[in-house]
């Protein structure tokens, strides 16, 4: 599955496990579509999230 992030993220968030990313996409994807949280751009959302998170560096 393509989600528009970088190759370098991408190693980042396998390494930290790729099933919790699955996971976390599913939840933000239900809860988007329950109209609990407002996303314009999915990709973004997920990154910025697994930059709060520490997973992934903040640029």
């Amino acid at each position: 599955m393509a989600y528009g992030i970088s190759e370098e993220h991408a190693q980042l968030i396998v390494k930290d496990g790729f099933d919790k990313f699955i996971e976390f996409v599913k939840k933000v994807n239900e809860r988007a579509q329950k109209g609990e949280i407002k996303i314009e751009n999915a990709p973004a959302y997920i990154i910025g999230s697994y930059q709060k998170k520490g997973v992934l560096p903040k640029t």
